[in-house]
């Protein structure tokens, strides 16, 4: 009996531990500050960590009902090759009237970012009191191809390669935002 008493005490001590003293928290969460060379990327990261506060039950508010402020900071962004290759194939040409000789470059790269969060709490004087900063780097690894045909073929490959790392730019950025979270309920 004493010991069922244990198990769920236990239980129950440690699903409380999770959120408790936070969870329905308002909070506010700035524009990223961008320190990088990448642009019009502080969106996604701001954004990442908005879905993360409200998938774990807090409310977004305006920084001036806020009782948490997070700012987050993109402090470095480096694309890293990490391999490449010169892929031949033939391909179809309108222009030359049947199969041209194509050939593609595929690269593996690593994008690595560095971002690092300060979290703030308002006080009993209305005053905004740093409660914790962190700072996470993240890396992922995403693929391109350029595929040299004819100008028109090569643009389209450029939007696509775009695309690709605004994807894994929003995969570390939720990552990151995870992290964040994580390490901002253990301090509690």
């Amino acid at each position: 009996m004493t010991m069922l008493f244990l198990l769920c005490s236990s239980c129950a001590y440690q699903w409380g531990y999770k959120g408790s003293s936070t969870k329905g928290s308002q909070v506010a969460v700035l524009s990223a500050e961008n320190q990088s060379q990448v642009f019009a990327i502080e969106d996604i990261f701001s954004h990442a960590l908005r879905e993360e506060l409200l998938s774990e039950g807090h409310v977004l508010v305006d920084k001036d009902k806020a009782q948490y402020l997070f700012l987050p900071k993109i402090e470095n962004i480096r694309l890293l090759p990490v391999e490449r290759a010169r892929v031949w194939g033939n391909a179809s040409s309108e222009a030359k009237g049947g199969l041209a000789r194509a050939f593609s470059f595929v690269a593996l790269y690593e994008l690595k970012i560095t971002v690092s969060y300060q979290i703030h709490k308002r006080n009993t004087q209305n005053q905004w009191v740093l409660e914790k900063e962190a700072k996470f780097v993240e890396s992922e690894k995403y693929q391109s191809s350029t595929r040299i045909l004819n100008e028109e073929a090569f643009a389209s490959m450029a939007l696509q390669n775009d695309n690709r790392q605004k994807l894994a730019l929003k995969r570390v950025a939720k990552k990151l935002s995870d992290k964040l979270f994580d390490r901002w309920q253990r301090s509690f």
